[in-house]
């Protein structure tokens, strides 16, 4: 059912460019089905409708993770906690970021405080 979610999200985003919720659903659908390079260009375009979107910063570092880019990765978590501290499951993925990168220290640190942020 994702292939059919994808035609219709498609055919949604290119008649109404400006339709952040169908942009973001494209991205997670894509994301679902596996296909992350395909979900970075969607998670891109919601961005630009809505730059602050920390949700959406957050599944599009993970969809750079999942495609090897680690490094536009860890910039767009860094980004989303100076914007948002608080943003727990940033706090995560940037731990895993660190492990991948063989940063142990770093990754445990922000494990800790994704632990703390979810008492």
């Amino acid at each position: 059912k994702l292939d059919k979610a994808i035609v219709h999200l498609l055919k949604v985003c290119s008649i109404d460019t400006k339709n952040l919720d169908a942009f973001i659903t494209l991205g997670n659908v894509y994301f679902d089905a596996e296909q992350s390079e395909n979900a970075v260009i969607y998670y891109e375009k919601a961005l630009v409708l809505d730059p602050t979107n920390i949700n959406v910063k957050c599944d599009l570092a993970t969809s750079y993770l999942n495609i090897r880019n680690t490094e536009k990765s860890l910039q767009l978590l860094r980004e989303n906690i100076k914007i948002a501290p608080n943003h727990a499951q940033s706090h995560h993925n940037l731990s895993i970021v660190y492990s991948q990168m063989g940063k142990i220290k770093e990754a445990e640190a922000e494990m800790k405080i994704f632990n703390e942020l979810n008492k």
